[in-house]
């Protein structure tokens, strides 16, 4: 658990500049921008890869 609350910056910062890529920002205001409800998202999706990122989204966090 404490390599990913290391990387999970690093991480973050990844995810955000690719999804600045496609003009996709994290919480911003255009209808196609992702809503992050839970700080969590990060360790979920560094843990569990993709199927994180989709029970994440299931779940409305």
């Amino acid at each position: 658990m404490l390599l990913i609350n290391l990387l999970q910056p690093k991480f973050q910062s990844y995810i955000q500049d690719s999804l600045a890529s496609a003009d996709i920002e994290i919480n911003g205001d255009h209808p196609w921008d992702l809503q992050v409800h839970n700080t969590d998202l990060c360790q979920r999706v560094l843990r569990q890869g993709l199927l994180g990122l989709g029970e994440f989204h299931m779940q409305g966090w």
